[in-house]
């Protein structure tokens, strides 16, 4: 079971903060913390707090790894890369192409190894989405391929030399067939990483303008053409069929629902129309996400109602003009079932552990998601179960180009008992993840909060200070040909955009001035 942990969890409301303490280390075999970013040779941190915290004591990596001394077992990667960095942060010219001789490659898994190691982390995760698209070119999918072997070349060296533990090797891999084909040589590139986790999820969100389960086990009988293969199910076999080691492919499980806004809240099932994301929940303050543990609480405190979708085995929940597809305990067990165990595969991993249930705020006991995948895993059940099986259909493969780019349509890149509540807290920034595949022109939702900018296609993709408002940012995000959406978000209360680190910090820590973003002490 390997468990992502993003350290933006840090900057949550209430019973939505989360830090590394708060990780139960029996129920992970591997925690990913996320994310760093490439570096020239080296990588380096994100947030704020990752290397060293404000107090001058252990950053949050640090402290992650410290969860060692309670399950010596446990082993803790590094991610590097994610959604929001796309392909810009890949040296020179957004492109790994630094790397396209023998001796740089070489040299780059020299640093590599060095720095796990310097980290007293135990593997790397390479986190990029995605090769050949976003900035990169056709020509980084051989060269991608080529690092990966040569990464993989170093780190079995080094185990032998030192006589230490190998570093492991992971690959966070797309879900849909645009990504797949455009990204990776799919017969190739699966014999360097020792396992390729498969992000079955984001199939659906608020990128497009009509409901859809974010991450259902089979596709519905609603869809048609391409949209079949927007399931968990598709992906695991189109991945076989490239011949990728079934052994190696670890399913993604999503420990969050993807929301919408509904155009009229009576018409509120599966294909419903919507305007895009819904608003941020009470904790999380995302547009079009919410955590497990706020859809719980919607459903026991608010008077929201959840509905199972037969045919994917998933459910949805919906209060006023507010959609969610998510998982629980009954789907999450299916998905096991009917994926990993009949598949035979290499295990699960959970995007993000921070947002199951992680306080028992609902009262099903912590970390009821997480409990239920290793059960089930370990050859328990929990919730419902499918005693019979779907036949294996033959599996036919469906092909995915780009559609022509419209400037009235874009697509959003995505990728917790209080005592008391907040009223009108402050929007947290997001943690953006990616849509599973490119999203056909006519499911795409009407701009939401989102505009054509210059500013966005002079600086390119990324994440700016906003140069009149220190406690706003903007995320410019390419969409396709070189058209740009800018994302305008604030900072949690008493935080502030650092225009250097890139990240949100404390008020008494940087100043960012309001003319000019440059960050000062």
């Amino acid at each position: 079971m390997f468990c992502y942990y993003s350290s933006d969890a840090q900057y949550r409301l209430s019973v939505g903060r989360f830090l590394p303490e708060n990780i139960d280390p029996t129920l992970c075999t591997h925690v990913i913390f996320a994310f760093f970013q490439p570096n020239g040779l080296d990588v380096q941190a994100v947030g704020a707090r990752d290397l060293v915290d404000y107090s001058g004591g252990p950053g949050l990596y640090q402290r992650t790894v410290a969860l060692k001394k309670k399950n010596p077992r446990l082993r803790v990667l590094l991610a590097i890369g994610g959604w929001v960095i796309g392909s810009k942060a890949l040296p020179p010219d957004h492109s790994v192409c630094q790397y396209h001789t023998t001796i740089h490659q070489q040299r780059y898994s020299l640093s590599q190894h060095m720095v796990q190691r310097s980290h007293n982390m135990d593997g790397m995760d390479m986190d990029w989405e995605f090769p050949g698209v976003r900035g990169s070119t056709p020509d980084d999918r051989p060269l991608f391929t080529l690092l990966l072997k040569t990464l993989q070349e170093e780190f079995t060296r080094e185990a032998i030399q030192t006589g230490r533990e190998k570093l492991i090797l992971t690959l966070a891999t797309a879900a849909g067939s645009y990504y797949i084909d455009q990204g990776y040589e799919t017969r190739e590139i699966a014999k360097y990483p020792d396992y390729m986790l498969l992000m079955t999820y984001n199939y659906h969100g608020s990128w497009e303008n009509k409901t859809g389960h974010p991450s259902a086990v089979w596709a519905s009988y609603l869809d048609q053409g391409d949209r079949r293969e927007l399931c968990m199910n598709w992906t695991t076999q189109y991945w076989l069929s490239q011949g990728a080691p079934r052994e190696k492919l670890i399913l993604g499980l999503a420990t969050y629902g993807m929301t919408y806004t509904l155009v009229n809240p009576a018409i509120n099932g599966l294909m419903a129309p919507a305007y895009g994301g819904g608003r941020g929940a009470q904790y999380t303050q995302e547009y079009g996400i919410m955590a497990f543990y706020e859809v719980c609480e919607n459903l026991a405190r608010h008077g929201w109602r959840s509905v199972w979708i037969e045919d994917q085995k998933v459910p949805y929940a919906y209060g006023g003009d507010q959609w969610v597809g998510y998982d629980n305990v009954d789907s999450i067990t299916i998905k096991v079932q009917q994926i990993i165990n009949r598949y035979d595969l290499g295990g699960a991993f959970v995007w993000s552990v921070e947002m199951d249930d992680f306080s028992n705020h609902c009262g099903y006991g912590p970390y009821p998601l997480l409990r239920a995948i290793k059960t089930t895993m370990d050859g328990g059940y929990v919730g419902q179960t499918v005693t019979t099986p779907r036949p294996l259909v033959p599996f036919i493969p469906f092909t995915a180009t780009p559609p022509p780019f419209n400037l009235f349509t874009t697509r959003q890149p995505y990728i917790p008992r209080p005592s008391t509540y907040i009223l009108n807290p402050t929007p947290q920034p997001q943690t953006p993840h990616y849509p599973a595949n490119q999203p056909s022109m006519d499911t795409m939702s009407k701009p939401v909060m989102v505009f054509p900018s210059t500013d966005c296609k002079r600086l390119g993709q990324g994440i700016f200070a906003d140069p009149t408002a220190c406690g706003q940012f903007f995320y410019c995000v390419e969409a396709l040909q070189g058209h740009f959406f800018q994302y305008t978000m604030r900072c949690p209360r008493l935080l502030k955009f650092d225009a250097v680190l890139l990240t949100v910090t404390l008020c008494a820590i940087h100043h960012v001035s309001l003319r000019t973003g440059a960050r000062g002490q």
